[in-house]
């Protein structure tokens, strides 16, 4: 018997989060959030969102380049097998450290949502945005 695991990361999509223009999307420009993803063990992982937000995940290694973000992608995804929200069935590394994007199918959209990472062990996951800050 596999026990699987998850690691949970709850977060809240706002006008304050940066902005950029998503792979797969129009040169519209979408709200992000961004996490610090390491697994201590490699293997598959899946990766989506819980909640009533239609998101999109984008799946980077290392780092994450909002003005080019081509370079250093892995995977994107904007639907589940089961529909909205997005899923991602990936390999990942031991101790290498990715980059997920969560974003939101439509432009400009905001919400809560609840990160899920489900796997073999529990990972680190660390939310990483930098947040407007406004004076």
């Amino acid at each position: 018997i596999l026990n699987i695991f998850n690691t949970t990361a709850s977060s809240i999509l706002t006008s304050d989060n940066p902005a950029y223009v998503r792979p797969g999307g129009s040169n519209a420009s979408y709200y992000y959030d961004t996490f610090s993803l390491m697994v201590p063990m490699g293997g598959n992982y899946d990766i989506g969102t819980d909640g009533a937000l239609d998101t999109f995940g984008s799946l980077y290694y290392g780092d994450f380049i909002p003005d080019h973000p081509e370079l250093n992608i892995i995977t994107y995804n904007d639907d589940g097998s089961d529909g909205p929200p997005f899923r991602l069935e990936v390999v990942l590394e031991a101790h290498v450290r990715y980059t997920l994007v969560i974003t939101t199918f439509n432009q400009k959209a905001t919400g809560p949502y609840t990160l899920i990472v489900s796997g073999l062990m529990l990972v680190s996951l660390t939310r990483t945005t930098d947040m407007a800050v406004t004076q």
